[in-house]
């Protein structure tokens, strides 16, 4: 379900010290009368990106920040001056031979700073059959061809034939080159799979270990590690539906115009649910999508796959976003001092609950300290 036009949207990113949740500005259009069609979520990384490292380091920060105590809270100032620093190209090419140029080793090179796309075409080519290749290839600005993309995403489907990722990629890959049929026939796969991985875990553990190798420590290494590879994800999910609803589902009557509709929401309920993602820019690139699809409807209809009228599902999308984007922005727990324990306290439950979960036991242990001095 989903709710009105974004154009830009606040996006939980990871960065600095700890995920240094920024938020990227939102726009939003007021509701209308004609449901306007959603605009494209325009995501932004804001993952402390690899600026050009300094060929000198501040060592005296960095001697300071090994010798406290980890449990000492600190200001956010700090931490953003500790952590402003990215491996240098030669560093990821050490990391990249010191790991016998695998196909984890070269993503995870790859995925820093705009030197990147060496190390991805060498691993395209040497492991055309990692399911971690084919995934990166697909999420990231790796200049294939429409038709090139249908075939890495039949690859990832071999690699990860229970992956709904892997069906919504191919539906992306279909659609951009005018398949529509063939994009719904993903969606309807999409719709049978139970898990949902984007391998970002995977990636970020070998973005860590490139960090590690480096010279940064553990928790410099944790904040640069996670990665942002939301932003193609979304921009390719987006254009799908947008193809579907505009071209495609006007040319349908009857059951077929019901079950594109259906399999499109479901699509939408499927992102906008978080489905262990707890990537906040794919759960409102999941809102979008189903405003998107209600809007195809009428305001009045009542079709059984909903349960309700379109008019109260687009009311539900919208409380379900406000909600989000309420929890993202209430993130008073990271504008306190705070310790390296907390970090990677932080770190471990963004990754296996995801940014807002993680964002809500800050906010939980500031209040309780709070209310027990008192």
């Amino acid at each position: 379900m989903s709710k009105e036009r974004v154009n830009r949207i606040w996006l939980v990113s990871v960065g600095i010290g700890a995920y240094i949740l920024g938020l990227l500005a939102t726009r939003v259009c007021e509701d209308r009368q004609e449901a306007p069609e959603p605009a494209p979520v325009q995501i932004q990384a804001n993952v402390v990106a690899p600026v050009a490292a300094s060929s000198v380091q501040d060592d005296s920060d960095l001697a300071k920040a090994q010798k406290r105590d980890p449990r000492e809270r600190i200001p956010w100032a700090e931490w953003t001056k500790l952590y402003e620093k990215a491996p240098t190209s030669e560093q990821l090419e050490q990391f990249v031979e010191a790991r016998g140029r695998s196909a984890e080793s070269l993503v995870a090179a790859a995925s820093f700073g705009k030197e990147g796309a060496v190390w991805l075409k060498e691993a395209m080519k040497k492991f055309p059959d990692s399911r971690l290749v084919q995934m990166t290839a697909l999420t990231s600005d790796s200049n294939l061809t429409a038709n090139e993309r249908i075939t890495w995403a039949e690859r990832l489907k071999q690699s990860m034939p229970d992956n709904a990722v892997a069906n919504i990629l191919a539906a992306t890959a279909k659609a951009a080159t005018g398949d529509l049929m063939g994009s719904l026939d993903e969606l309807r796969a999409v719709s049978e799979q139970r898990k949902f991985d984007d391998l970002k875990s995977t990636l970020a553990l070998n973005r860590t270990e490139a960090l590690l190798h480096a010279g940064f420590n553990y928790p410099e290494a944790r904040a640069l590690g996670r990665p942002d590879n939301a932003g193609q994800f979304t921009m390719q999910v987006h254009e799908t539906a947008k193809a579907l609803k505009s071209e495609f589902i006007p040319t349908l009557t009857g059951d077929a115009r019901d079950e594109a509709i259906a399999l499109g929401l479901a699509l939408g309920n499927r992102l906008s649910e978080g489905d262990g993602s707890g990537d906040p820019a794919i759960e409102l690139m999941g809102m979008s999508v189903e405003q998107m699809f209600l809007s195809a409807m009428n305001p009045d209809e009542r079709p059984p796959f909903l349960e309700m009228s379109v008019e109260e599902a687009k009311a539900s999308v919208l409380a379900q976003r406000k909600v989000l984007l309420e929890n993202v922005q209430n993130h008073s727990g990271l504008d306190s001092d705070i310790s390296e324990y907390e970090l990677l306290q932080f770190f471990d439950r963004a990754e296996l609950l995801g940014a807002p979960a993680a964002l809500e036991w800050m906010k939980q242990t500031r209040t309780a300290e709070s209310e027990s001095t008192k």
